[in-house]
């Protein structure tokens, strides 16, 4: 009993090795959908040969805040847009981000780099 004990234990390790692995994890979407009638403006920050894109999304009145929204593994930020309409139109600033590999960003995603273009398009953001 306790040898089957160890072997399940060592799958689940395993698995969960895997599961770590940057090239299973991301599954990177390049269909750009187009974005119609809003006020934005593309965002491109250069990082390690690679170009990181984002879209700040403008509202017609005074802005009230900005909301950064980091989308999920799946799809691009175009995908997205249309969710942010209501926030916009409450006069919500919206800047959304596609991580290395996904929408027209270049590169390849891994959990290290998503993190420091993500403080990247932070700081950005705040010194404007």
């Amino acid at each position: 009993m306790k040898k089957y004990f160890i072997i399940v234990i060592f799958f689940f390790c395993w698995q969960s090795l895997f599961a770590q692995m940057d090239e299973k994890f991301y599954f990177p979407d390049k269909d750009w959908v187009n974005i119609d009638s809003l006020n934005y403006q593309d965002i491109f920050l250069t990082v390690d040969n690679d170009t990181v894109h984002s879209i700040l999304i403008k509202p017609n009145g005074t802005i009230k805040a900005t909301v950064i929204y980091f989308h999920g593994n799946g799809n691009n930020i175009s995908r997205w847009v249309k969710l942010f309409k209501p926030l916009i139109n409450d006069n919500f600033q919206i800047c959304l981000f596609d991580y290395r590999g996904y929408g027209k960003s270049t590169g390849t995603p891994t959990h290290l780099n998503i993190a420091h273009d993500a403080q990247l398009l932070l700081d950005t953001l705040l010194r404007r």
